[in-house]
C-alpha cells in the first residue's frame, strides 16, 4: 500500500505543470513608455525638418519671423507604449533630415549657419539619452558641413536603451 501511495504521489508530481517557462507568464515583463523631445535652436529660417522617432514621423517647420534670420522650435513626440522584459536593451530608430534655406531658393546658394539640434529620449519619464548635433554649413565655397558625419543634413541611428 505504501508503494501505491508513493507511486501515486510521484505520478501526480510528474504530471503537474510548471509554467515558469510558459509564454503566458508575464511576471518578468513590464509596460513601458518611450518618447523624445527634439529642440532645434539657431536655425536659419525658414527651415523644415523631418523627424522620425520609434516609427512616428513629424514635420517641423520653422517660419521666418519679421526682422529675424534664425529661429527655434521644440517638439515632444507621441508616446510609444510597449511591453518588454524588465532588463535588457530596447532599440529605437532615430532619423532627422533638415531642409535649410537657400538649398531650394532662387539663388541656389545655401546659408552659412549651424543649427543646434538636441534629442532627449525618455523611458518611463526618466531621461535615458541626450544627443547633440549640428546641421548646416560652415562654408559654401568649398562646401563644408558643420558636422561632416551629418553631410546632406541627415542623421540616422539606432539608439539602444538600457531597460534596467
Amino acid at each position: 500500500m505504501k508503494k501505491l501511495i508513493l507511486l501515486s504521489a510521484l505520478f501526480i508530481f510528474a504530471c503537474s505543470s510548471d509554467d515558469s517557462n510558459n509564454n503566458d507568464n508575464n511576471s518578468n515583463n513590464d509596460d513601458r513608455e518611450l518618447y523624445s523631445i527634439i529642440t532645434i535652436n539657431n536655425v536659419a529660417t525658414p527651415a523644415e525638418f523631418r523627424y522620425d522617432f520609434a516609427g512616428n514621423t513629424t514635420m517641423l517647420y520653422i517660419p521666418q519671423e519679421e526682422n529675424q534670420t534664425t529661429g527655434s522650435t521644440s517638439y515632444q513626440t507621441e508616446t510609444t507604449f510597449f511591453t518588454a522584459l524588465a532588463t535588457g536593451l530596447y532599440g529605437v530608430n532615430i532619423y532627422i533630415n533638415g531642409s535649410l534655406p537657400g538649398e531650394f531658393g532662387l539663388d541656389g546658394s545655401p546659408s552659412i549657419n549651424c543649427a543646434d539640434v538636441i534629442i532627449e529620449t525618455f523611458l518611463d519619464e526618466e531621461l535615458k539619452d541626450t544627443r547633440t548635433l549640428q546641421i548646416g554649413y560652415t562654408s559654401i565655397s568649398p562646401i563644408e558641413y558643420c558636422d561632416n558625419s551629418l553631410a546632406d543634413h541627415k542623421y540616422n541611428t539606432t539608439l539602444y536603451i538600457n531597460l534596467d
